[in-house]
């Protein structure tokens, strides 16, 4: 029989799986960020990115875990040798990454946005990208499991601290790959640093394993000999057996749905920040590591593994249930630090159903292996199905449950799973009267959960987002949870998953109004437009006043059923026919269109966002002066708060270096507008001025008195020549790579975000605003009517001035 590792040697084996997690958490984060690039940012690309990630998983575990078992040589030499692999399969992932952008932009123009084949060509390119790598990783607990576990009795302990560890290296490749590898190396310089520690692992293990003894290497007949009972458990039968896999396919398949969920649920509580979905996966993956641990500490005392698994799960399944009870909507203190507000703000409720699905893997891995006897096959085999249950999980979450079902009924379906599954387990594998506990709870449970969450159970919880509003709209959606406010002086507010997005308030419409219409009084002719951004179709409802045809692309799809409910501002847009409505990525849409534009708007949400931060690169403004017709005009809108300083310039020079012909106009010191134009800012006064007093257009603007045209353009900031100077010596371009506008310091307050911040960069720009009376041409040839018309327009700039 094989002899057992010494304590060192132990240890040696876990420090290098804790890595390996580590590595594969990072590669995980980056390679989504980059597939998103490519795929879009919507909920359906991103979950295919996700599923294919655990398909490559699932194969590689059930196909390395039959193999290690037969293998001549050491499993730490070939759990190197896996290592080795992934560091260097990964490295290339990056570049293949890049090559298959005009292949997928090809096939979305072919099939059309959303379509069953773009869905199924999307998961493919996936694959094909990710399946060598995580085909690789998929096989490391299966061989590093054959490595450390020598006897029969300690496979629960062994199994349960691998998976612990494998599972605290993840949370620590997390938590510094969110909030510091990123910022720091960028998306290439983490994936080099983790590619060059998988190497360094592979090395160490390959090295180790190549000098371990011959009578130290496991072969067939000790595989045999494993095949006892330990003398406190039974020998499970094959029934139970075939339950407790279809179980662990279940726990997978609901441990993604409700990671999903439970993430959309908790930007109700929790800031919509790259540091917020890295503090809930931190959550998450703290339980599962948490609860693999205190299994291995408490092993020995478990006399039934087939009981404390159908417990497990039972458990899994009440306490699932229970977590949204716990998420509730929170006032931010103006002076709490964000990191502290991030930490506080994450329900430790969380830690309850995660913690249980930490002990469920290795005990339903335990009750496998008892029946099967092989301890690699075993542990690859219940991996595999494990992970191919969370490939599944995540495309029903993705693509039907929360669209379909809606948050309620999924959780109740997910929750009645796992209780199902443990319940009949428990059933069939305890005799007598106890037995019927099971039954008990499982009507217990669904009894008490269809009273305790009724059908407006979601909609009640939305509704406290505006305190003394009164919600008139509620839906969910596959990527979006929208809700419609209207507060007690009749301003109406838009949510998006919990985040104010449109408001009905003068500031914000005129904000709106302007961003609508400036493109469209400066081009010569303009054609066809697009609106990133639909939101509540304000912006749009005055865009199409200039343009032939307008383009609305959003992210979310109530679009349609949101814009009634403003069609006070918005000139009733949805029902123009000139306008048409897509639901899709704004950047995957321009990346497979091949339509020119003469106007393109932009109204993506803050920069920060986790759906909006590709909006704001110099990869996506190539991409929109590639889709500008030759005279063409964009605009950007760009707020002061949530960005410091270097954040704000940073995205102003993004801008300018793609746009020579830059400008910046000022609505008072909340937001701004970045102006493309395609030659140096000239302004017609002529045209400009009748344009501007069209009845059609004027009847619209009058509503927040942009009606006259010197109104209008006070809002002038700078020209390009001043855009220049501000930015002399700020900071380096945003790019895909180095987004440095996600990552701004959590040690700072909600004060110094709205507060300190946005007041800095109002200053910032205030130091360099100039008039724009050099900007105009075509006043008039009567001196004196030209210098009335300067007059006027000077007293209407000083006006603003003093208001800011």
């Amino acid at each position: 029989m094989k002899t057992p590792l010494s304590p060192l040697r132990k240890l040696f084996a876990y420090l290098l799986f804790f890595i390996s997690g580590f590595c594969a958490l990072v590669y995980e984060v980056v390679w989504s960020r980059m597939l998103v690039l490519v795929m879009g940012n919507t909920t359906l690309a991103t979950t295919t990115i996700l599923t294919a990630f655990m398909a490559g998983l699932s194969l590689g575990g059930l196909y390395w875990g039959s193999r290690v078992d037969k293998a001549r040589r050491s499993p730490l030499f070939l759990f190197g040798c896996l290592e080795t692999g992934v560091a260097i399969s990964a490295s290339v992932v990056s570049l293949i990454i890049r090559a298959i952008v005009p292949l997928e932009a090809w096939i979305s123009h072919l099939s059309g946005s959303g379509s069953p084949l773009q869905v199924m060509t999307r998961f493919f390119l996936c694959f094909c990208v990710l399946i060598v790598p995580t085909f690789l990783m998929g096989g490391t607990l299966a061989v590093i499991g054959r490595h450390v576990i020598s006897r029969e009795g300690l496979f629960t302990k062994n199994t349960a601290i691998l998976y612990g560890v494998n599972t605290a290296g993840s949370f620590a490749g997390a938590f510094l790959a969110g909030f510091f590898l990123i910022k720091l190396l960028g998306h290439s310089g983490s994936l080099l640093l983790a590619a060059a520690l998988n190497l360094a692992v592979g090395i160490f293990a390959v090295w180790a394993g190549a000098l371990e003894k011959k009578q130290d290497i496991p072969g067939k007949a000790s595989l045999k000999t494993a095949r006892g009972v330990g003398r406190k458990e039974k020998r499970p039968v094959g029934r139970i057996v075939t339950l407790v896999l279809i179980a662990l396919g279940i726990s997978g398949f609901c441990a993604i749905a409700y990671q999903i969920i439970w993430t959309r649920l908790l930007i109700l509580t929790i800031d919509n920040s790259v540091y917020s979905f890295t503090i809930i996966l931190m959550g998450f993956l703290a339980g599962i590591a948490l609860g693999s641990f205190m299994l291995a500490g408490c092993y020995r005392f478990v006399k039934s593994p087939i009981l404390l698994f159908a417990v497990v799960e039972v458990g899994i399944g009440v306490s699932a249930f229970c977590f949204p009870f716990m998420i509730h909507t929170n006032p931010n203190v103006p002076d709490q630090v964000y990191l502290k507000f991030l930490i506080s703000s994450l329900p430790l409720g969380i830690l309850v159903p995660t913690v249980l699905m930490g002990i469920a893997f290795p005990v339903g891995a335990r009750i496998y292996q008892q029946f099967k006897g092989d301890i690699g096959r075993s542990i690859g085999v219940v991996y595999a199905v494990n992970t191919a249950g969370c490939v599944l999980g995540g495309l029903s979450a993705g693509f039907i449950l929360i669209g379909s079902l809606g948050f309620r009924n999924s959780i109740l379906l997910l929750s009645g799973l796992n209780l199902t599954i443990g319940a009949l387990i428990g059933f069939l594998s305890i005799g007598g009267k106890p037995r019927y506990t099971f039954v008990g709870v499982f009507v217990l449970f669904f009894v008490s959960a269809y009273i305790a969450m009724p059908s407006d159970y979601f909609p009640r919880k939305y509704a406290t987002l505006d305190p003394g509003g009164d919600l008139i709209y509620y839906k969910e959606s596959v990527s979006t949870t929208a809700t419609v406010f209207e507060r007690p002086d009749k301003n109406r507010a838009l949510y998006l998953n919990g985040i104010p997005e449109v408001d009905t308030s003068y500031l914000s419409i005129r904000t709106f109004k302007l961003m609508g219409a400036l493109p469209g009084l400066l081009h010569e002719k303009p054609e066809d437009a697009l609106m990133i951004t639909f939101g509540a179709g304000i912006a749009a409802g005055t865009a199409i006043l200039f343009a032939d045809h307008l383009d609305c692309v959003d992210l979310a799809s109530q679009a349609r059923d949101i814009a009634p409910y403003f069609e006070t501002y918005n000139n009733r847009i949805i029902q123009n026919s000139g306008i048409s409505l897509y639901s899709d990525d704004a950047r995957h849409f321009l990346q497979t269109s091949r339509k020119r534009y003469s106007i393109i708007i932009s109204d993506a949400t803050h920069p920060r966002v986790y759906d909006s931060w590709v909006l704001f690169t110099q990869e996506f403004y190539r991409i929109v002066r590639n889709r500008l017709s030759e005279n063409g005009i964009f605009l950007q809108w760009l707020p002061f708060h949530g960005l410091t300083t270097d954040q704000y310039l940073g995205i102003v020079r993004t801008f300018s270096d793609v746009f020579e012909h830059t400008s910046i106009w000022r609505v008072g010191q909340g937001y701004t507008l970045l102006l493309a134009t395609p030659d140096v800012l000239e302004i017609d006064w002529q045209t400009f001025q009748k344009r501007v007093t069209a009845p059609d257009i004027r009847n619209d603007l009058k509503l927040v008195g942009l009606d006259n045209p010197f109104e209008m353009l006070s809002y002038f900031a700078m020209g390009e020549g001043n855009v220049k100077k501000m930015l002399s010596g700020s900071p380096s371009v945003m790019t895909d790579n180095s987004p440095a506008h996600l990552f701004f310091p959590f040690s700072s307050t909600f004060r110094d975000q709205y507060d300190r911040w946005p007041l800095a960069n109002y200053e910032k720009v205030k130091a360099y605003e100039e008039s724009v009376i050099p900007f105009l041409a075509n006043i008039s040839e009567d001196e004196a009517t030209r210098k009335k018309v300067e007059g006027v327009l000077r007293y209407y700039i000083q006006r603003k001035s003093r208001g800011s």
